[in-house]
């Protein structure tokens, strides 16, 4: 895996399916971690730093995209935040996925078309998995209306 990782950084299907398969074998802290690093290389760049420092995995993608000068686009980052949203839900990180979740809705504000429509209807319903998972059902309420 930390192979294909370090040959490949920037495949998205080889990110998800990284991310999928620590989920998959119950590691959702190392899940979790992977998902931040992802969205943090991608939003700096593929600088190797996540939130806990530079991995070896990191350094490596970061590494071999300095080369090739590419990163994740628009649409794999908001399927990462998507997935780390609901792993940090499944984890009760209700706090996190909120943030999580207003990253998202300001991401998809900028946009005017259907695929951003798609993606704030995303965010606005696991906001109301999030506002639930809190026990504030009204206000999940008020989210689900929103949404439609």
């Amino acid at each position: 895996m930390h192979k294909a990782l370090a040959m490949a950084p920037d495949d998205p299907v080889l990110v998800r399916k990284v991310g999928r398969a620590l989920v998959a074998t119950h590691d959702y802290r190392g899940a979790a971690e992977y998902y931040e690093t992802a969205l943090d290389r991608q939003l700096s760049g593929f600088g190797g730093e996540g939130r806990g420092g530079p991995s070896a995995v990191a350094a490596a993608a970061a590494a071999l995209v300095k080369r090739r000068g590419s990163s994740l686009d628009a649409p794999v980052r908001a399927s990462l935040r998507t997935e780390l949203t609901e792993l940090y839900v499944k984890m009760r990180r209700f706090e996190e996925a909120a943030g999580l979740v207003a990253e998202a809705l300001a991401d998809e504000a900028t946009g005017g078309d259907a695929a951003a429509l798609e993606g704030t209807v995303r965010a606005l319903r696991l906001m109301a998995r999030v506002q639930l998972g809190v026990g504030d059902a009204p206000a999940a309420e008020e989210t689900l209306k929103q949404a439609l």
